[in-house]
């Protein structure tokens, strides 16, 4: 049984909390807490060892930056959270089996973390790890799954309300997600499934069917619905931009998106990158 854990971004919002409800579990004898990026050494000088869960806490644009740091034989205790279809880039590092969850929740100023309708879900060897941190240590709750289908479509999904509904709050202004959902709330639906239709593809494999555009659309609204008062950070979105709606636009024509692309005024730039 692992008794270590180390959460790597532990700094962030996200991390903060997660560092906290581990610690609250008292499952752990030691939570270890490490910045991003390695300071004067190669990889991270981790505790524990082989089969002590790594909790990667981070942005989707310092994945590459995780793995390099993490020592090789380390790399399979690697459990994602990120927005994101990290399919490609664990499968080129050949970490396509390692621990995979996507949040459907918020992380308070406060380090705590705010559940919504939505369950977050997770996939892998720590699976378990990971869901008890939550659930018991975080109060929120998590599904495990052994089917990382599951993980996938939950990812998509995921990754659809990050590219819609920061793009159209800044587009629209700089407004929180409640002024979209009522005012905007046809834009939403439509350039949701835009995407969808066009990137399931590249994301699941096949293309998908109206009743799963119908729940992806449900989904978003769902989710926006939890965070309705919130205003999503358009610095975020222009630091994972080839996460998010550089993503779509490499995959297919999206002419709705593009035309919404061009409205905001922090990732308009973005578009000739």
């Amino acid at each position: 049984m692992s008794d270590v854990a180390t959460v790597v971004g532990a700094r962030g919002r996200v991390g903060r909390a997660f560092t906290n409800a581990a610690r609250r579990l008292r499952k752990y004898r030691t939570v270890q807490e490490i910045s991003t990026r390695p300071s004067s050494v190669m990889y991270y000088p981790l505790l524990g060892g082989e089969g002590d869960p790594i909790f990667v806490a981070t942005t989707a644009d310092s994945i590459q930056c995780v793995i390099n740091a993490t020592p090789p034989k380390r790399r399979n205790d690697l459990v994602w959270m990120q927005n994101g279809i990290l399919t490609g880039v664990l499968g080129q590092h050949h970490l396509a089996d390692t621990t995979r969850a996507v949040l459907r929740l918020s992380a308070q100023a406060d380090g705590s973390f705010q559940s919504g309708s939505l369950a977050s879900v997770v996939h892998g060897t720590h699976a378990h790890d990971f869901a008890n941190i939550l659930c018991v240590g975080g109060g929120v709750d998590c599904d495990v799954t052994s089917n990382l289908s599951d993980v996938d479509v939950a990812a998509f999904q995921k990754l659809l309300w990050s590219t819609v509904v920061p793009l159209l709050c800044n587009a629209l202004g700089g407004v929180d997600v409640a002024h979209v959902i009522k005012n905007a709330g046809d834009d939403l639906d439509m350039l949701v499934r835009e995407l969808a239709y066009a990137a399931a593809p590249h994301a699941l494999g096949r293309n998908l069917h109206d009743c799963e555009a119908d729940s992806a659309v449900a989904h978003v609204r769902a989710y926006s619905a939890d965070v309705s008062s919130s205003k999503p950070s358009s610095k975020l979105a222009q630091d994972e931009w080839a996460w998010r709606n550089g993503w779509f636009l490499e995959k297919d024509s999206t002419p709705l998106h593009v035309s919404w692309v061009s409205k905001s005024p922090d990732l308009c730039h973005l578009l000739d990158v």
